[in-house]
């Protein structure tokens, strides 16, 4: 059965990915379940969650986050286009710079033991939102030639990689997480498959192999102890 999206090649995918970032990329199967998931999302009801390994810059900071004492803080924030081309976006507070009147929430937590990885979730996406929100408090994803202002423009852009990765998803009905290494999953609702997930990664390294490492650890954490506690900061 063929599934009308929001544009004719894009068949069933839910969402989309920047070309810097890796992870899941969900497509429906079907009309029924691809109708259903943009539903939820336009109630805000389906959260994404990335992984950012990012560095300080405090020339970079416009904005301080509060940290509560889960490690948790939110960044809130409409957004402009911005640059040639509106290619890039801004984050700004006073809603008549602004493109919208929707305010972007980011929710990002400290990932323990590791220097500069955030757990990034986010329920309702605007174009880069993420990679902006970070650089707008200074903490720029390692490897943003974009939104890191100068710091990574250097000859070996594999040391330098955007890393940012999607790695977890929750709505009403489903909640799955697909380790960095793997590539592909299907979801199954009797003999029917209702969603297909694939992954895009990068090249498997040390650095690649520290972050699954801090990424499993992080991702238990959040759904033992603190999930609802974060879905609520949205609130």
């Amino acid at each position: 059965m063929s599934v009308v999206g929001k544009n004719p090649w894009e068949h069933g995918a839910v969402h989309r990915l920047d070309t810097a970032t890796g992870g899941l990329v969900i497509f429906a199967k079907n009309q029924a379940m691809y109708d259903h998931l943009q539903d939820i999302q336009s109630k805000n009801l389906f959260s994404k969650t990335y992984i950012a390994n990012t560095v300080f810059s405090d020339r970079l900071m416009d904005l301080e986050p509060v940290f509560d004492t889960n490690g948790c803080a939110k960044i809130v924030s409409y957004f402009r286009s911005y640059g040639k081309g509106s290619k890039e976006v801004r984050p700004v507070s006073d809603i008549s710079r602004a493109d919208s009147k929707v305010l972007y929430t980011t929710m990002i937590q400290k990932i323990r033991g590791t220097d500069g990885l955030y757990g990034c979730m986010i329920t309702r996406g605007f174009r880069h939102q993420i990679r902006a929100h970070l650089a707008w408090i200074g903490r720029p994803i390692k490897g943003d030639e974009i939104y890191g202002n100068g710091l990574f423009h250097c000859a070996d852009h594999k040391q330098w990689r955007c890393t940012v990765h999607f790695f977890f998803f929750l709505t009403p009905e489903f909640c799955c997480y697909i380790p960095l290494k793997r590539e592909f999953f299907e979801w199954q609702l009797g003999q029917n498959t209702i969603i297909e997930i694939r992954s895009r990664r990068f090249s498997e390294d040390a650095e690649f192999f520290r972050i699954q490492r801090a990424v499993d650890i992080f991702i238990r954490a959040v759904m033992r102890e603190s999930l609802s506690v974060f879905l609520q900061s949205f609130h």
